[in-house]
């Protein structure tokens, strides 16, 4: 099973004058630096480790080739959505990390801003935003239909092992 750090945790916090947030310390350490932000889904800013990074580049190789992805308009979309919006970046000697202007407006961040640790990466969210999506996706029904059922029968992940099933390694074949 592969190991990698687990990002969990739930934060609420202020930007700065200059777009800055501080990470929760226990975040950081689960991090490490460098690195990376970018446009997640439902207008957030994901925050990935450099190991969650280069298997999600790993995952988009499986599209095809260097080349045969040049000339697949459906990989290439998925490489300019994943990968044209990255920034590098490390926390300040106060723990505190920019979010790129872009970055900021995509996800509708002002002043407050939510950190929701989601096992695999940190997502930074609008605190409306926030609510709205916990109060539409996170109902008791959406979540016993995720992965089989498994939190219907949550002994399912003690069983497999503890992944329920889920590949480590890319998409069942």
């Amino acid at each position: 099973m592969l190991k990698t750090e687990m990002l969990y945790g739930f934060s609420e916090n202020t930007l700065d004058p200059n777009g800055r947030v501080i990470i929760p310390r226990k975040m950081r350490m689960q991090l490490g630096e460098p690195f990376y932000m970018a446009r997640g889904y439902e207008k957030c800013v994901r925050i990935f480790t450099e190991d969650t990074l280069h298997a999600i580049k790993a995952y988009a190789d499986q599209l095809g080739t260097p080349l045969s992805v040049l000339f697949d308009p459906d990989a290439l979309r998925v490489y300019r959505q994943v990968f044209s919006h990255v920034d590098e970046t490390k926390t300040d000697g106060q723990g505190r990390v920019l979010i790129p202007p872009r970055l900021r407006e995509y996800a509708e961040i002002k002043d407050n801003v939510v950190l929701v640790g989601t096992g695999n990466w940190i997502e930074i969210w609008n605190p409306e935003n926030w609510k709205e999506y916990e109060e539409r996706e996170l109902t008791e029904e959406k979540l016993t239909g995720a992965g089989g059922n498994i939190f219907k029968d949550p002994s399912a992940v003690i069983r497999s092992g503890g992944d329920a099933g889920v590949s480590q390694t890319g998409p069942a074949e």
